[in-house]
């Protein structure tokens, strides 16, 4: 939740800290990481006999909500084609915007959306290949599924090295994109139970918070009402003027101290030519 409102004193967002290890935050800002998650099943008769049936489990494929998979080039849509078409042992849920996929496999099936969380959930998804969204990166981690990261754009790059890294999936860069790269990652990540057991333990991370997300960010909220506004809680940056805020100040002292050590340093050197020619 980002604030316009300068006053106020307290703000919350839905980073969780396992996956944002590296970043500072003042002591107005308070975590929620998610507020965001579900308790609901959406009814889906066709869907649910998909995931149901497929015995050998399904990789579920999708780019979230800012990145339209039906936007890719032809050449990008092809190697995803050709790819899960060599994995007919495995049906593929696609999230798909348009209403057909050109050249579409057997083994593939389509939608333009999805209940996430609840397809994340079913016990026969082996693995999950999105594009590194924070939001889905909360929900596949609380679903306890592997992932194969292929980062677009903004922050996914780090998300999914951070999930890398951890061992819980792989990094696969879109650029760089093959067929045969695509089908070792997902044989390798659905085969190797390493890439499982990480994402198990980063999963009981998540899991372990002494009260429910939800309620610590109506808490906090009602907080910030309680103490009309949480002043003290307010970070003093905020009233630093815009000469301070530019570091014009800074700025102008170390042009100062430049300044004023050329000139004795040319001063000294003038003093030393009069002595030595005695002028």
């Amino acid at each position: 939740m980002y604030h316009d409102n300068y006053d106020e004193g307290c703000e919350n967002d839905n980073n969780d800290h396992d996956k944002d290890y590296d970043k500072r935050h003042n002591n107005d800002h308070n975590k929620d990481s998610k507020v965001h998650d579900n308790d609901y099943e959406e009814e889906n008769t066709d869907l649910q006999d998909f995931l149901d049936g497929a015995l050998e489990g399904v990789i579920y494929f999708s780019l979230g909500t800012n990145v339209r998979s039906d936007r890719m080039t032809e050449e990008k849509r092809q190697i995803f084609l050709d790819a899960f078409s060599e994995l007919p042992q495995f049906r593929v849920l696609w999230k798909w915007e348009s209403d057909e996929l050109p050249g579409q496999p057997s083994n593939v099936k389509v939608a333009k959306w999805l209940p996430q969380q609840d397809v994340l959930s079913h016990p026969n998804i082996k693995l999950f290949i999105y594009q590194g969204g924070l939001q889905s990166t909360e929900e596949v981690i609380r679903a306890c599924v592997p992932i194969i990261g292929i980062p677009i754009f903004a922050d996914q790059n780090r998300i999914v090295i951070n999930m890398a890294e951890f061992g819980a999936g792989v990094y696969v860069d879109f650029n760089d994109l093959k067929k045969e790269t695509l089908l070792n990652k997902v044989n390798e990540v659905i085969y190797n139970k390493t890439y499982k057991e990480n994402m198990k333990k980063l999963m009981i991370r998540l899991k372990d918070e002494p009260d429910n997300s939800l309620s610590r960010a109506a808490w906090w909220i009602e907080y910030v009402i309680r103490h009309k506004g949480a002043r003290h809680f307010r970070t003093a940056a905020l009233d630093l003027t815009w000469i301070q805020n530019l570091l014009l100040d800074v700025i102008a002292c170390i042009i100062f101290v430049l300044f004023l050590s050329f000139w004795i340093v040319y001063r000294v050197i003038l003093l030393i030519r009069r002595i030595h020619y005695g002028k």
